[in-house]
């Protein structure tokens, strides 16, 4: 039985010293002082570390990088949306959603479920998983949405306006 043990601690360490050499290599274009924090989802990790989402803020590129956030990559096929977007992400929004412990793509998918009036039900659940987070937060998407006159700008646009 105390070897079993042994081997199973030997496993863990070798994994750890791989994910080690994984991470260095993922930072090797980023400055040596750069502040860099990984989240892990509520599994733990169970993908390697060179298939992270790698964001960081304070420049153009790696090398000019003051901050560096490594976050976990959702498991396959658990959002499937007909459209992807690829989308910039400012620094103080990065810096932002980091301060409360989400992710940019968690945001904008709450912002797009409450917007959209999305509701997960528990008897009918929904396989992209979003989900509003509640009757204020949808009225007030709508309310800001409306606010921003889309519609108008799409008018005056075509000529209508």
């Amino acid at each position: 039985m105390r070897r079993s043990t042994l081997d199973a601690a030997l496993i863990q360490m070798e994994v750890l010293s791989m994910k080690m050499k994984q991470l260095r290599e993922l930072l090797a274009d980023f400055p040596d002082d750069a502040d860099v924090s990984i989240d892990l989802n509520d599994n733990g990790s169970e993908f390697d570390i060179d298939t992270f989402n790698v964001l960081w803020s304070g420049g153009e590129d790696p090398s000019q990088a003051n901050k560096v956030y490594l976050n976990e990559p959702e498991p396959e096929n658990s959002r499937d949306f007909p459209l992807q977007v690829r989308l910039g992400i400012p620094d103080k929004f990065l810096d932002l959603c980091h301060s409360v412990n989400v992710t940019p793509e968690q945001v904008l998918h709450g912002f797009i479920a409450d917007l959209c009036e999305i509701i997960n039900w528990k008897a009918n659940p929904r396989q992209d998983k979003l989900n509003s987070n509640g009757s204020d937060e949808r009225w007030r998407a709508q309310e800001y949405f409306d606010r921003c006159d889309y519609a108008y700008m799409v008018k005056l646009e075509r000529g209508e306006g």
